[in-house]
Formats: structure tokens, sequence, C-alpha cells
């Protein structure tokens, strides 16, 4: 809590307490497939292309989420067809419709994908079958833009990323996680293929960050494969 701590101006002594879930989070699951491309290598959107069809199950309702609208675009329009005509994407139609054509095609037994960026990962409410699949392409890491950020990373040298990125990129990651489970009967997969998650030294620490979801490190679900 030494982030929250510091933005919202609380003394050193205050006290936190953790409390037990009140969500069944054990019974979905937090999937890190060993996928072999990074964010920052270059190819990233060609490699989500490629791999996006073997996760996805065009029969469910999948929320796919991105962190830069640029890359979003180019995947989606390159996607096979049988699963770009499933996309509503942000941006292209007011969010409220996008949301009730969603609704729509899971209501009539059709298979749907929302997809869209950070504001998708906070402010949307799909319980049940409007949701059954969260797929995180990349770790919401921010950029420091503002002279606020910059400050900060002065301030803090070689320990920003351990003590200001890190704890903020983990804020975000809840959240995109928490669209999956909504209500207690909610269950479901998250996805994350950012290697980086499962990989790297700090992303147990990201993922210990998370509510507790069954961890999956498989090459498992391959959906479309399946189908």
């Amino acid at each position: 809590f030494d982030t929250f701590k510091e933005e919202a101006g609380l003394p050193t002594n205050t006290r936190f307490w953790v409390v037990p879930p009140v969500l069944p989070y054990r019974l979905s699951r937090i999937h890190c497939p060993p996928v072999r491309f990074r964010p920052t290598q270059p190819g990233f959107a060609e490699n989500l292309v490629r791999e996006l069809p073997w996760r996805i199950n065009p029969r469910e309702g999948t929320l796919l989420l991105f962190t830069n609208r640029s890359v979003m675009e180019e995947v989606v329009d390159h996607l096979p067809e049988y699963l770009r005509k499933l996309c509503l994407v942000q941006g292209r139609t007011a969010t409220a419709t996008l949301v009730n054509l969603h609704r729509q095609a899971i209501e009539q037994g059709r298979g749907s994908i929302l997809v869209g960026l950070q504001s998708f990962s906070e402010g949307l409410d799909l319980p049940g079958a409007l949701c059954t699949h969260v797929i995180i392409t990349r770790l919401p890491f921010t950029v420091p833009g503002s002279p606020l950020e910059a400050s900060r990373e002065e301030m803090y040298g070689q320990d920003y990323f351990r003590k200001v990125m890190l704890p903020l990129t983990s804020r975000n990651l809840v959240q995109m996680a928490g669209r999956l489970v909504r209500r207690i009967t909610d269950s479901g997969t998250i996805t994350c293929l950012d290697a980086r998650l499962g990989q790297s030294s700090y992303g147990k620490d990201l993922l210990d960050s998370l509510p507790d979801f069954t961890r999956d490190f498989s090459d498992s679900n391959r959906a479309g494969a399946i189908l």
C-alpha cells in the first residue's frame, strides 16, 4: 500500500488490512502460456495476429484488451475473417452500443469479442456469460509523461521502477483481471500474452498482487486448435 499512501498523502504509520475475498476467484484461472515473443520486440502485432486465433473460442464472450490503439487496430484488421466479424472495437461505435450488441449476441447463443483499451478494463460490468475469457495482450505499464512523473522518476532514481512503475502496473493489471469475476457465480479464464508475466523476475510480484486465481503456465486451452 506504499504507493497508495503516497498518492493519498496518508501518514507513514497508517495501517491497512487485507480481508478475505468474497468472490470465488479460485474457480477461475490466470493462464500464462509460454509465448516466445515480447511487446518490446519488433513484430509484436504480427505475432498477436498469429497467436490469437489459437486462444479465442468464437463461441464465448471474450474481452480482448490492448494498451495501444494503433496496435489494437492493426491486430483486429488482420485477424481471420471469422474472428474479425465477431469483434466490437472501442472507438468505432459508442461504448454503450458495443456492449448492447455484445449482450444480444451472447443471449442469442452466439460468440462475441469486445475489443478495447484501458478504459474497458475499468468501467465494464460483464457478468456471467457476457465475459468468460479476458485476454490481456500486454502488461499495462504506463509511460511517464507528466512533469510530476518526471520529478518522481528523478527523485527515486534506480528505485523508480520497483517503487512506482511496478505498483502502478500491478493496480492496472488487477483492474484488467477484475473484469472476469463480477458475481459469485462467475468463472472463466484470464490469458496474458505478454511473456514477461510468466518469465520475468518481476512477473511473480505482479501475479502475487492478483486475486487468488488458479495459475496455469501450460500451453493448454488452444481453443482454435480444438475447434
